[in-house]
């Protein structure tokens, strides 16, 4: 089996992993037609990465990518990103990208030490560099403080939205609002409703950075169904050094 970390964008379609699914979802287009799916796997090494597979191949491949499962993947290539992709879900130069011959056999045998997930977080106070590119979207975590209520509106398309909007922390005081929006934004305010003042570390993946103003930056969560998004979260009263720990991986 090949390493993701030894995957290269050259003329080959043989390549071949084992792999966790990580996350999967569909991407669809302003008319709610989908255009393709996507994928994070990682390996036992600890690397990750992105890939697609186009709508005809769907009904064939998507059954096989459930979160979680170990799976092999055999025979399909490995594409470089261009100037002209936006909004990759990590830092990354090449994706996967499945074909008409690729296999997908799920992995029966338990693997142990098997990642679920792989991180790459950004300190809050490097956050600021972000502001001008749209290439990648990046990951973040910090500590939870200033919890806004959920707000819900109709959109100009007449579809209902929601969103909610807290501050991430450090331990060197910087700061960034987060806006989650919709099932994220769903889901988070279900986890937190009752916990009162307990303490709370989030994590959030693929998230996209907006500078408001001069003095306030803040992170947008994507759509979860368009951009692999994710968050975890810990209820554990959390302390600096394991925020510091966290931040490297």
């Amino acid at each position: 089996m090949d390493s993701l970390a030894n995957l290269r964008a050259i003329p080959k379609h043989d390549w071949k992993v084992r792999v966790r699914v990580s996350r999967c979802w569909r991407r669809t287009m302003g008319d709610a037609q989908v255009s393709d799916m996507g994928f994070v796997v990682v390996d036992e090494n600890g690397s990750r990465m992105l890939g697609w597979i186009r709508t005809s191949l769907m009904f064939w491949f998507e059954h096989e990518f459930v979160e979680g499962r170990v799976i092999d993947i055999v025979n399909f290539v490995v594409r470089p990103y261009t100037e002209f992709h936006r909004n990759i879900c990590f830092v990354d130069d090449k994706y996967m990208f499945l074909t008409s011959i690729t296999t997908i056999t799920p992995v029966e045998a338990i693997v142990p030490n098997f990642p679920m997930h792989v991180f790459g977080c950004t300190p809050l106070n490097n956050i600021r560099y972000y502001n001008m590119q749209e290439t990648y979207l990046i990951d973040v975590l910090g500590f939870v403080q200033n919890v806004e209520a959920m707000r819900r509106f109709i959109n100009k398309n007449g579809v209902e939205q929601c969103f909610h909007k807290f501050d991430l922390t450090s331990d060197d005081a910087s700061f960034v609002t987060v806006k989650l929006w919709n099932t994220l934004a769903t889901s988070f305010w279900e986890m937190i409703e009752g916990r009162g003042e307990q303490a709370m570390i989030v994590l959030l993946s693929s998230c996209k950075v907006i500078f408001h103003e001069v003095s306030h930056m803040a992170v947008s969560h994507v759509a979860v169904a368009s951009r692999g998004s994710g968050a975890t979260w810990q209820w554990d009263p959390p302390n600096s050094a394991w925020l510091r720990q966290r931040q490297k991986y």
